[in-house]
């Protein structure tokens, strides 16, 4: 019985790391045999100092190092007994470069050891090595590309997904927001509007009272402490002025100018008490007096034109004016009727401006007449508008009026200056009565100061807003409003064409009727003209309010979230880096572990111990991935090391949670084969002398001629079982039949004979003494029936059974150094081969224990023709060794 151990879990790795790819080792060294021979072996093949057949001596140590070194081929000088060149062959250059440096005994000149050598570099060389797993590799190439690929892809979908989402999220806010605030403007624009004219409305109702109370016969009706009750409606409505102008019609026209004349005083009386009561309310809120010197700020034009105390103070008759300094009385039947200032707030001491007939300033004659005639509030065209492209419209006199009124209006402490921008005159209608017949006998003139009237709109932190002010006099004007700051852009529709879309509007008549019910509006209250100067407010949003909610913050979210995708990304490639180290780690040392696998274990034990194994494995990674198991590193090293040792043997077998081998359930490897030839072959001497060699010396020779033999092994098809000491046990016939088992398993012992006889010589160089010439192979061969298989246990073990692996090992213990000895069935299956004449009986039995007496039968190849002696004059061709070879199957 041999046996072969190796570790279990080296077994394990393997058939993890191959089941896929299967490892057809012997194919090429299959290929390699057939160009190659076997060699024949003549009587001096087991003498140290052999000769040529032409009487030359053999080549010394010197000629085979230099024939190695030089790398000749056929035709360079062949060691003794070699009849042709094998690239394939373990030839001796590969010992003799070693061989160059045998003076040193050191380890570090030692010939490289085939094992660790050798070995390694056929694995090299071998070209299924690359391919090992190569489609596997190839896909997870592929994979780790496109997962990359779909990573970065991903980052810049996701990426610009998170930025359009942002962005729109951001505008759809933009745009809400300015929607609520434009909505806001137009909701408290129109009720500012709304709340102007129910102000006025509560006067003019106030008007018709006092009239209606006192008996007072209009237009001859003046309103007592008109400078209070005016400078409340004024404040109230927002107004910076207010005239009360009674309807003076052309018959009622000399009892209104007599009416004048008599009660004119008044507004002395009013100019006085409106400035002590300014003063007092300076004085309450702690401020000086606001009224500045309007006739130096007013221009000496309208001084000399207006002025209280010029002469004459009052004009008796209805007067006209159309240009500065120039004054004339109204022509008797020059209109149906007149609209004369008679009362004012505030009270001016520079102003006529008493019978002063409105109607007369070309601006202001036709909303006057459209709020008489319609019995409708009017919000007439803008004056006072300074043009900056045509400065000559600009009427510098009104604009200079209107400085004045500012000054002293409620507005006098304020930091406001008149720069020209839009007034619209407002003209409501004073009726004579509340009836439905009622009539319009008087007006109450104000205006609107666009710039302070958008001033209350906004809250502080809104900023950007355009607002575009037009009406059907083919007026347009536009304001900036900044919170409470509100800038005047100029004439002409000035907005950003590109907030088109989202513009807000109303028409302010409209709007007003809109929202008139019983809870806003009085029963005097009069409708807003909607046909005359029907105004319209439209509003814009500006890049600067956009600024404040379309922000960068999409471009950072969308940078941040590629990152992200980017960190993953290099996260991905850190580990897969790792990952791919670790598996070139572990595949490295597959590929050494399925080498070594490989040539102790054949093809097909080999395939069914990684599919047993790798059938176990895949049931536990299934099981421990549904109980949730990790593989820890403990197990990664168990599954990988090529050993023994640690907490638990490497190569022992599992055990289950009862303390039962987990192999104990399944089929055990073992096969029976019938005609296989095995074969012992021992060095002779090779106790004697190891004893007196280094470890190194001992190894250097046993891995030198051992590697010999294996390549011999490869080239006939022989499976190499093991090594036991200093013998080499081989066999044929299995683990795939060859008829030609016996015949073959000649072939190779006689070339292991001429192998031993050419290295002799280079391994005595290396070991620095002539003892090693001393050393001999005794081989011995037997035929028959054994059982093979692995032996599951504490190591795996490929071994034989059965009475021919004794036999084999008889016959090897009785034969003679460089003799080949084989027992009876082994020469009846030579002369089943026709190999007849290859066999010499042994003159005497042997004794084999528990067999008694055997013949037995010396072995050696030869021609028909035979020398004087017996022994063969000439070995076989090479021709001939490859077709007995060739022609007996293989592994």
């Amino acid at each position: 019985k041999s046996t072969i151990v190796i570790n279990k879990s080296t077994i394990t790795s393997i058939a993890m790391m191959t089941t896929m790819s299967k490892q057809q080792s012997t194919t090429n060294d299959i290929a390699s045999d057939n160009q190659s021979s076997c060699r024949s072996l003549d009587s001096s093949a087991c003498d140290p100092k052999m000769e040529k057949r032409d009487g030359t001596p053999a080549p010394s140590v010197d000629t085979i190092a230099m024939t190695a070194t030089s790398g000749k081929d056929a035709s360079s000088p062949q060691l003794a007994g070699s009849r042709d060149p094998d690239p394939l062959d373990f030839d001796d250059a590969d010992h003799s470069q070693s061989g160059l440096d045998s003076g040193n005994n050191s380890s570090s000149n030692r010939g490289a050891s085939y094992l660790h050598g050798d070995h390694r570099q056929e694995c090299a060389d071998d070209p299924q090595h690359p391919t090992l797993a190569g489609r596997e590799t190839k896909q997870i190439t592929y994979a780790r590309l496109v997962v990359f690929a779909i990573l970065m892809a991903s980052a810049l979908a996701v990426s610009i997904l998170v930025y359009y989402y942002i962005e729109g999220d951001e505008r759809k806010d933009f745009e809400t927001q300015f929607e609520t605030h434009a909505q806001r403007i137009l909701e408290l624009f129109h009720k500012s509007v709304e709340d102007k004219l129910k102000v006025l409305d509560s006067f003019s109702s106030t008007i018709t009272s006092y009239a209606l109370d006192t008996g007072a016969t209009f237009p001859n009706v003046t309103v007592p402490n008109f400078e209070v009750r005016g400078c409340n409606t004024r404040v109230l409505a927002e107004g910076l002025l207010m005239y009360y102008v009674p309807v003076v019609l052309a018959k009622d026209r000399a009892g209104w100018e007599a009416y004048a004349m008599q009660n004119h005083g008044h507004l002395v009386e009013s100019y006085r008490r409106d400035t002590e009561l300014r003063q007092r309310q300076d004085r309450l809120f702690g401020l000086e007096e606001g009224r500045r010197n309007l006739a130096r700020s007013s221009g000496d034009s309208i001084a000399r034109q207006l002025h209280l105390t010029h002469d004459p103070p009052f004009h008796p008759e209805i007067f006209r004016t159309d240009r500065p300094a120039e004054e004339e009385v109204e022509p008797l039947g020059a209109s149906p009727y007149y609209m004369p200032i008679w009362q004012m707030t505030p009270v001016l001491d520079l102003v006529p401006i008493l019978n002063l007939n409105l109607m007369s300033y070309n601006f202001l004659h036709d909303g006057l007449i459209a709020a008489y005639e319609s019995k409708q509030a009017v919000i007439d065209q803008v004056t006072n508008l300074q043009d900056p492209d045509s400065p000559s419209k600009t009427n510098a006199v009104n604009i200079d009026v209107f400085k004045i009124f500012l000054d002293a209006s409620q507005f006098r402490h304020g930091s406001e200056e008149y720069l020209g921008d839009p007034v619209s005159p407002v003209a409501y209608p004073v009726f004579d009565s509340f009836d439905d017949d009622r009539k319009v006998v008087g007006i109450t003139h104000t205006n609107i100061y666009w710039r302070l009237y958008f001033q209350s709109l906004l809250s502080p932190d809104i900023r950007g807003i355009i607002c575009v002010l037009e009406n059907t006099l083919d007026q347009q004007f536009s304001f900036r409003l900044d919170g409470e700051d509100v800038t005047y852009l100029g004439t002409k529709d000035q907005h950003d064409p590109k907030y088109d879309e989202m513009v807000e509007g109303a028409n302010i008549a409209e709007y007003v009727a809109s929202i008139a019910s019983p809870e806003t509006r009085s029963y005097t209250a009069a409708d807003l003209n909607g046909n005359y100067s029907n105004y319209k407010i439209r509003v814009y949003p500006t890049s600067t309010l956009e600024d404040k909610y379309i922000t960068n913050a999409p471009i950072w979210y969308a940078v941040v979230v590629g990152m992200v995708f980017v960190f993953t990304s290099a996260v991905f490639v850190f580990y897969d880096c790792l990952v791919e180290r670790r598996q070139r780690v572990v595949m490295d040392r597959a590929v050494k572990s399925g080498a070594v696998v490989s040539s102790l274990f054949p093809e097909n034990v080999r395939d069914r111990l990684y599919n047993e194994h790798g059938d176990r494995t895949n049931s536990k990674t299934t099981r421990n991935s549904f109980m949730g198991s990790k593989l820890t590193s403990s197990d990664l090293m168990r599954s990988t090391s090529f050993g023994s040792g640690r907490r638990q043997r490497m190569g022992s077998t599992p055990l289950s949670r009862d303390g039962r081998s987990e192999m104990a359930n399944d089929k055990p490897i073992a096969d029976k084969f019938e005609d296989t030839t095995i074969l012992f072959a021992d060095l002779v001497g090779f106790t004697k002398w190891s004893a007196s060699k280094t470890p190194e010396q001992v190894f250097d020779l046993l891995e030198i001629l051992y590697g010999a033999f294996d390549k011999l092994s490869k080239r006939h098809r022989v499976f190499k079982v093991e090594t036991i000491g200093d013998c080499y046990m081989a066999a044929t016939g299995l683990p795939l039949p060859q008829p030609k088992h016996a015949t073959i398993m000649v072939h190779f012992a006689h070339d292991c004979l001429r192998k031993m006889n050419s290295l002799l010589p280079m391994l005595s160089s290396r070991s620095g003494s002539n003892d090693t010439m001393d050393l001999a192979l005794r081989i011995g061969i037997h035929s028959g029936q054994v059982t093979a298989g692995v032996l599951r246990g504490e190591k795996s073990r490929f071994q034989l059974f059965g009475d021919a692996v004794n036999t084999a090992s008889r016959m090897e213990s009785t034969s003679e150094p460089c003799r080949i000895q084989c027992s009876q069935s082994t020469a009846d299956e030579l002369i089943l081969g026709g190999k007849r004449d290859w066999l010499e009986l042994r003159k005497e039995t042997i004794e084999v224990k528990g067999k008694g007496k055997m013949q037995t039968y010396f072995v050696m190849k030869r021609r028909q023709k035979s020398s004087a002696d017996g022994r063969p004059t000439e070995a076989m061709s090479s021709s001939s060794s490859e077709e007995e070879s060739n022609t007996n199957g293989g592994i």
